[in-house]
């Protein structure tokens, strides 16, 4: 396979991760309604990060690793309890004061350390991100080894590339409708994306008891 034909390949079952409702997803909405568009590519960038640690991991043989039960129960207790935690933040810092004077100055504006944070804890929280990679990503780590370290970079630069895009998009619609529509959008933008993450943060503490389930008999 030519690295072109391997660019989208990539790039196109990529969409698959990037675009599909998460975690992240909901945090590149909250920080778009309360930091601004740039929100969308320093998640990202955090994001990508603990990607490429994958990437290499992968291709020296980490497939086994996050496959295991014990991981994925850990990962998704994890997870679960932050997901939680940050969605009941949000919904409370949305519905502090009346709209008139709910402005995104009332919030903690994130900074770019903390977004980068952010975009490397909410990703590896998501178990379904390292089922993910674990199976689909390792399978086109599989296919890029065959061009060897051109491979792997070329997979890696597809791939990501989705991910720059999507939170990008979502931040900076969120950040345009907060000027438009004014604190009412805001504050709507705010618990939306606050339930979405007590939701998530439910389904992640329900995948951990799917996997406790059968050892606790």
């Amino acid at each position: 396979m030519s690295l072109g034909a391997l660019f989208a390949e990539v790039f196109v079952t990529s969409l698959s991760g990037a675009l599909s409702p998460g975690p992240l997803s909901t945090m590149a909405v909250r920080e778009g309604a309360q930091g601004g568009a740039r929100a969308g590519p320093v998640l990202a960038l955090g994001h990508s990060l603990l990607e490429l640690g994958i990437v290499l991991g992968l291709a020296f043989g980490l497939e086994g690793v996050l496959k295991r039960d014990d991981v994925g129960t850990a990962i998704a207790l994890a997870g679960g309890l932050y997901l939680l935690w940050l969605g009941q933040a949000t919904v409370r810092t949305a519905l502090a004061g009346p709209a008139s004077t709910l402005t995104a100055g009332d919030a903690t504006s994130s900074g770019l350390g903390n977004l980068l944070a952010a975009g490397l804890v909410v990703s590896v929280s998501n178990p379904f991100f390292l089922a993910w990679w674990g199976t689909v990503g390792a399978g086109l780590v599989r296919q890029a080894l065959d061009a060897g370290a051109p491979g792997i970079a070329v997979l890696y630069a597809a791939h990501i590339l989705t991910d720059f895009g999507w939170l990008s998009l979502l931040s900076a619609l969120t950040a345009g409708g907060r000027r438009v529509l004014g604190t009412a959008f805001y504050r709507w933008a705010l618990v939306l994306s606050g339930l979405a993450l007590l939701c998530l943060g439910g389904l992640f503490l329900a995948r951990a008891a799917s996997y406790l389930g059968p050892r606790l008999r």
